[in-house]
């Protein structure tokens, strides 16, 4: 039931009833006005070249979409040496120790400088709901310099997902719950640890990355860790098994393949592997 304060308007009669719903058709139909007259303004802004109003500063240019030189210095550098093969997250370290700040003066990180540099923004393009307008303000780079870094860019990123390295699902079981035991920063997937007999696993690490307070000391082979976790977890619940609906690969592979998993960990450092367990 509703009752207004202030008005004879009440949903306890028809009348009441059916005043509020056609005040509530107006009002939805205001709304839906004035979300197509907000719309139509930003297509005509795309489609005259100009940038979005609202959000932060774009790196590189003022708010008056001229040249920052400095900045639009530090972004070619960061262009030539990613073309070198350097790595986003080591030129973001050197930026933040050289004092070179985003345009929100904070710290680079690598997925920032990333995002960035594949802005078309820097090429004087607009985007609008995946539609490319000419903007009317001086582009950084030329077409082709920036096809060319952003093709490296993706390269280097097909290349890094190829190897099972990257995103969650190569973290496994443990994905955003293992943590570092010396300064609890989440352990990430970074590449990849060799055995004696010269077999290669996947490994969880302490990444240390810019801005960030990981310290990076603590490295573990990801399966190792998994079974140790998963034989814990089977161990408290006083059973070998998970029941049919809740068992995952990881306790299929520690029945099927324990053995050869056990004999794995042990060609690896243990000390940094119980660091990084939660107790």
């Amino acid at each position: 039931m509703l009752v207004s304060c202030t008005e004879s308007l009440h949903t306890t009669t028809p009348m009441g009833r059916g005043v509020v719903g056609i005040i509530a058709s107006i009002a939805e139909q205001e709304s839906e006005n004035s979300s197509l007259r907000v719309t139509r303004a930003h297509r005509a802004s795309a489609e005259t070249g100009k940038l979005h109003p609202g959000g932060s500063r774009g790196y590189g240019y003022d708010r008056a979409n001229q040249i920052i030189e400095d900045e639009a210095a530090a972004l070619r550098e960061a262009a030539h040496r990613v073309l070198d093969g350097e790595s986003l997250r080591k030129i973001a370290t050197d930026f933040n120790e050289r004092g070179i700040k985003t345009s929100m003066d904070k710290q680079w990180h690598s997925v920032s400088l990333g995002h960035c540099l594949r802005s078309p923004r820097l090429i004087g393009v607009r985007l609008y709901r995946g539609e490319s307008y000419p903007g009317d303000w001086t582009p950084i780079f030329s077409p082709e310099e920036h096809t060319r870094l952003v093709n490296h860019l993706e390269a280097r990123r097909d290349e890094y997902g190829a190897k099972g390295t990257g995103g969650a699902r190569a973290g496994g079981l443990l994905s955003g719950l293992a943590v570092c035991g010396e300064c609890g920063t989440v352990l990430k997937v970074d590449g990849t640890l060799k055995t004696a007999n010269g077999g290669k696993f996947l490994r969880l690490a302490c990444v240390k990355q810019p801005a960030s307070n990981a310290c990076g000391r603590v490295i573990v082979a990801r399966d190792a860790l998994e079974l140790l976790v998963v034989s814990r977890v089977l161990d408290s619940i006083g059973s070998s098994r998970l029941p049919p609906t809740a068992e995952s690969r990881l306790a299929r592979d520690a029945r099927t393949h324990g053995r050869e998993r056990r004999a794995r960990a042990h060609q690896t450092d243990q000390r940094p592997l119980r660091s990084a367990c939660r107790r």
